[in-house]
């Protein structure tokens, strides 16, 4: 995850980098710092620019950020409602999309919160990668 960030980070010729993410499956699930913030940490450890936006993950106002002081690390990160991802996508201002799963099947199947579907759309009706 942190090389694509780094890719698209020099693209932008050293721009902070922004990422959404959707539904951390953190520290319980994973020993350190979840599935989808993890890439942002190894990003800010390299000294990328990076701006998070964490979504609540409906229905229970789950976000990357956990009280846990995760959200810490970052420099710079934005707590957002559920559905303001597609509308940040829309405006240009989400330069990739991570997700953590709450189950990944050993064929790749994955299983993960309400609103995963409608990020993927709006990530691919606006260019945004999604991974």
């Amino acid at each position: 995850g942190v090389e694509l960030i780094r890719r698209i980070s020099q693209s932008k010729g050293g721009e902070s980098f922004n990422v959404l993410t959707h539904c951390n499956a953190g520290w319980l699930a994973f020993v350190d710092y979840g599935s989808a913030t993890a890439p942002t940490y190894a990003a800010h450890d390299a000294s990328i620019a990076v701006h998070v936006y964490a979504d609540e993950t409906r229905p229970r106002s789950r976000c990357s950020p956990n009280g846990m002081g995760a959200g810490s690390k970052w420099r710079s990160h934005t707590i957002i409602a559920d559905n303001v991802g597609g509308h940040l996508m829309q405006y240009g201002m989400v330069d990739l999309v991570l997700k953590g799963t709450d189950r990944t099947a050993v064929l790749g199947a994955m299983v993960n919160k309400f609103g995963t579907y409608l990020k993927v759309l709006a990530a691919q009706d606006n260019d945004a990668p999604f991974t």
